[in-house]
């Protein structure tokens, strides 16, 4: 049986704020809405790679109707947030009612070096528990220095490691 790759398309949003990546120009919301319906008429599941910082990328998917978002949101907390818990649950709760979206596909942490300071193992201990609670299906992290962080991705294992290809 021949396997679907479409159905794991993951659209970064961090490209509706700003020129980012190997696309130098901005597009139009039109551009954007064309892109969106193409997967749309396709049948085609995506996963939007969203943060608080991508603030354009809110308004855009927010105009776009009856569609079936499915989030991967990254948080930024660093090793100074001691309520990283309320934090993160309220970061949950902005994005889904701002999406209009009943659940968030997957947490990401959005700053690698959070892992591989003291306060990280509480931070992995309670992303496990957002999982169990069903706040999301998976947690993970954004990387971007894969050997400066490997050893601690090793030990506490996420679900879904974000690394530039």
């Amino acid at each position: 049986m021949k396997q679907n790759y479409f159905n794991k398309i993951i659209l970064g949003t961090a490209h509706f704020d700003k020129k980012y990546g190997l696309i130098k120009k901005k597009f139009k919301l039109s551009e954007y809405f064309k892109i969106l319906n193409r997967f749309k008429k396709k049948k085609i599941k995506i996963i939007f790679d969203t943060s608080l910082g991508y603030k354009e990328s809110f308004k855009i998917l927010k105009k776009f109707k009856n569609y079936d978002f499915n989030i991967n949101h990254k948080i930024m907390i660093n090793e100074k947030d001691i309520e990283f818990k309320k934090k993160i649950i309220s970061e949950i709760n902005t994005v889904k009612k701002t999406l209009k979206i009943k659940k968030i596909n997957s947490i990401l942490l959005h700053d690698e070096k959070i892992i591989n300071t003291k306060t990280f193992k509480k931070i992995y201990n309670f992303l496990i528990e957002l999982k169990k609670k069903n706040y999301c299906k998976f947690f993970g992290y954004s990387i971007y220095d894969f050997p400066t962080y490997k050893k601690n991705i090793y030990k506490y294992k996420p679900d879904i490691l974000q690394i530039p290809f």
